[in-house]
């Protein structure tokens, strides 16, 4: 996993001084411009697990569309408690629909092509 966590800081407004990998919202920029290298720098039939910051189905759906072939679920379900996962999925089949698109092969990677 290209970025799980991070001890980078500098995104939090407050750095409470702990000690350990960061991880979340906090991690979400750092995560989507590795995936996107990751989806341009790898051969085609890598499979690539999107994950950091994923706490909305418009995030899921971002994760897809830069070329995850699978989403990974952790921090948003911490904060969001167990229905998490289906509240993300019912958000990102919202999404889906109001954009017209059928399928994940059909979004998956839209946002990298040129």
């Amino acid at each position: 996993m290209a970025t799980n966590t991070t001890l980078d800081r500098s995104k939090l407004a407050h750095d409470p001084g702990e000690a350990g990998g960061l991880s979340g919202k906090p991690l979400l920029d750092l995560a989507d411009e590795t995936l996107q290298y990751l989806v341009t720098a790898s051969r085609r039939d890598v499979i690539l697990i999107g994950v950091g910051g994923i706490f909305t189905g418009d995030d899921l759906y971002r994760k897809i569309a830069l070329g995850a072939h699978l989403c990974q679920l952790y921090t948003g379900f911490v904060y969001r408690g167990p229905a998490a996962a289906g509240q993300i999925l019912r958000e990102f089949l919202a999404r889906l629909d109001r954009e017209g698109i059928r399928s994940l092969v059909e979004l998956r990677g839209t946002a990298t092509e040129a």
